[in-house]
C-alpha cells in the first residue's frame, strides 16, 4: 500500500501546484515573467539534485534514507511560503523545496520497476494512483477556490507533503545490487542513451506552456476555476486509462512505437489548444494527455530501466528525470515566461507543437530496449 500512497500524495501535490499555485502568485501581483522564472525553479533544481541523490543511493546503498530525507526536507522548505511574499525570498524557498522534494520520485520509480520486474506486476497500475491523487485534489480545489481564498492552496500542499513523507516510511526498497563492471559513465557514453534523454527533454520542453500558463490562458478566456479544474481533470482521467493499459500498448507497439506515437499526438494536442478557444475542442485536446504524458512516461521510465545496468537503476531514473523534468521543463517554463507577453499563449502553444513534432522525428533513430523476453526486463509495465 505504501507505493500507491506515495504516488497518490506526490501527484496530488502537483494537482495543486500546477493548476493553482500560479494563480496564487498572480494574486500576489507577480508578473508573467516572474511567475515563469519562479515556477522554472520547480524543475530547474532537478537539473542536478536528483542525479546526486540517485548516484549517492546507488553508490552507498541508502535509497530508503535518501527518500525519507528528500520528502521530509521538502515539507520543511515549502512551509516557508506561509510567511513570505517578497519575490526574492520566494526564489530561495522554491529552490530549496525543489532541491529536496524532487529527489525522492526517481528513487521510488526505480523501486517500483524493480518490484514489477520481480513480481510480474505492472508499473502503470501502481503509477496510476498518482494520477488519481492529482485528479481528486485538482477537482476538490477547483470547487473550493471558487468560494475560498486562494491562499488555501498553500495549506493543501503542506498537508499533502506531510502525507507523502509518512508514506515514504513504509516503502520496502530492495537491497543494494553488488558492484558490477558497468559504470554510470559507460551508460552516458552510449548513443541511444543520449538520444533518448534528448527526446525526453524535448517532450517536457513542449509541456512548458501547458504547465506554466494553461490556467492563466483559460482564466483570460473567461473560464471559471471550476471549468479550469475540469479541463485539467479530463487530461488526468485519460492518463489513468492509458496507464492501466500501458503494458498492453507496449506489447503491441514496442517502446519506440509508443514514444513516437505519443510525441505525434502531443504535437496535435498543443496545436489544437493554440488554435481554439471553445470548451469542446479544448476538452478533446485534453484527452490527448493520455499519450503526451501517460503513455510517454510509462514507456520512457521502462526504457530507462532497460538500458540501465542493475547497479545504476536509481541513477538511470534520476538521469531521465533531470533531462526531462529538469532541463526540459526549466527551459520550457523560463522560456515561456520570457515569451509570454510578445507571443501570447496561443503562439506559445503552436511553438510547443512544433517542438513535439521535431522530437517525434528522432524516435526511429533510437535502438530497441532490451528484448521483452529478457529475464531482467520488465516486460509488461
Amino acid at each position: 500500500m505504501s507505493l500507491p500512497l506515495f504516488y497518490f500524495s506526490y501527484f496530488a501535490i502537483l494537482g495543486l501546484l500546477l493548476p493553482y499555485f500560479n494563480l496564487y502568485l498572480a494574486h500576489l501581483g507577480l508578473t508573467g515573467r516572474q511567475i515563469g522564472l519562479l515556477l522554472a525553479l520547480l524543475p530547474g533544481m532537478r537539473l542536478l539534485a536528483p542525479v546526486l541523490w540517485g548516484v549517492a543511493s546507488d553508490r552507498f546503498g541508502i535509497r530508503r534514507g535518501i527518500t525519507l530525507w528528500s520528502s521530509g526536507l521538502g515539507l520543511l522548505a515549502f512551509a516557508g511560503f506561509l510567511w513570505i511574499e517578497k519575490y526574492a525570498w520566494m526564489l530561495v524557498v522554491m529552490a530549496l523545496f525543489s532541491s529536496f522534494w524532487g529527489g525522492a520520485l526517481p528513487l521510488v520509480e526505480a523501486t517500483t520497476l524493480e518490484r514489477a520486474d520481480r513480481e510480474g506486476g505492472h508499473y502503470g497500475r501502481i503509477r496510476l494512483w498518482g494520477s488519481v491523487g492529482f485528479i481528486v485534489f485538482a477537482v476538490l480545489f477547483g470547487f473550493l477556490l471558487d468560494v475560498a481564498p486562494i491562499r488555501l492552496v498553500l495549506y493543501g500542499i503542506l498537508a499533502l507533503l506531510f502525507l507523502n513523507f509518512l508514506s515514504a516510511w513504509g516503502i520496502d526498497h530492495p537491497r543494494p545490487v553488488p558492484h558490477s563492471d558497468h559504470t554510470l559513465l559507460t551508460l552516458l557514453q552510449r548513443r541511444e542513451v543520449a538520444l533518448f534523454l534528448f527526446c525526453g527533454f524535448l517532450m517536457q520542453l513542449s509541456h512548458g506552456t501547458y504547465y506554466g500558463f494553461f490556467s492563466l490562458y483559460l482564466e483570460g478566456l473567461g473560464y471559471s476555476h471550476t471549468e479550469i479544474g475540469a479541463l485539467w481533470v479530463v487530461g488526468v482521467l485519460s492518463e489513468i486509462v492509458i496507464l492501466y493499459r500501458a503494458g498492453w500498448l507496449q506489447d503491441r507497439l514496442g517502446l519506440r512505437g509508443v514514444l513516437g506515437l505519443s510525441l505525434l499526438l502531443a504535437a496535435l494536442r498543443w496545436g489544437t489548444t493554440g488554435l481554439t478557444e471553445g470548451f469542446l475542442p479544448l476538452l478533446l485536446a485534453q484527452t490527448l494527455h493520455a499519450f503526451s504524458f501517460g503513455a510517454f512516461h510509462a514507456a520512457a521510465v521502462t526504457y530507462a530501466y532497460q538500458i540501465s545496468p542493475p547497479r545504476y537503476r536509481a541513477s538511470g531514473q534520476s538521469l531521465y528525470s533531470s533531462a526531462s523534468v529538469g532541463v526540459g521543463l526549466v527551459v520550457g517554463l523560463a522560456g515561456n515566461g520570457l515569451l509570454y507577453e510578445p507571443l501570447g499563449p496561443k503562439g506559445l502553444f503552436l511553438v510547443s507543437g512544433g517542438i513535439a513534432l521535431a522530437a517525434a522525428l528522432l524516435i526511429p533513430t533510437l535502438r530497441h530496449g532490451r528484448n521483452a523476453h529478457d529475464r531482467n526486463a520488465p516486460s509488461r509495465q
